[in-house]
């Protein structure tokens, strides 16, 4: 059993504002929603270049909905195709199936990168840039760039 301080889930986003910019460095985001290009929800920095950790996932999460893939299909884990850690599709036998909302959450709640890569290889690479204006990305023509980097 774990006892611990509850942590409140539904907090403004005013207030999650207010703690990052509270946060020591450089800290931003950028809420919007996403059926709704442009209409900013909450802002922080949002304009700033910064290293942000898995951003690629939430293009890949995004062209999913943008794309109405049904959230039942179902992927096949392909023999070869574990990804590096985090994550526990990595550690599920070749042959595996999961369906797409099962692997979207451990993309999301877990970084799961072999989720992550399922689903972008079901989406398909062409399928996520074309896709990044219309997500909110300011500058996809720079992402060749930072891929060549080595950069996420």
């Amino acid at each position: 059993m774990l006892f611990r301080t509850p942590n409140r889930k539904n907090l403004s986003l005013a207030s999650i504002k207010e703690q990052f910019a509270a946060l020591p460095g450089e800290a931003g985001f950028l809420a919007v929603k996403l059926n709704a290009p442009g209409a900013v929800l909450e802002a922080l920095h949002s304009n700033d270049a910064m290293a942000i950790s898995a951003l690629s996932k939430l293009y890949i999460l995004g062209a999913v909905q943008e794309k109405e893939y049904s959230w039942k299909k179902t992927l096949t884990l392909k023999e070869g195709a574990r990804s590096l850690p985090p994550g526990r599709t990595r550690d599920w036998p070749a042959g595996s199936p999961a369906t797409l909302h099962t692997l979207a959450l451990g993309m999301i709640a877990e970084n799961d990168n072999t989720a992550a890569d399922m689903i972008a290889d079901m989406v398909g690479r062409s399928g996520i840039e074309d896709l990044l204006p219309r997500l909110g990305h300011a500058s996809p023509e720079r992402l060749a760039v930072e891929v060549a980097r080595g950069r996420e």
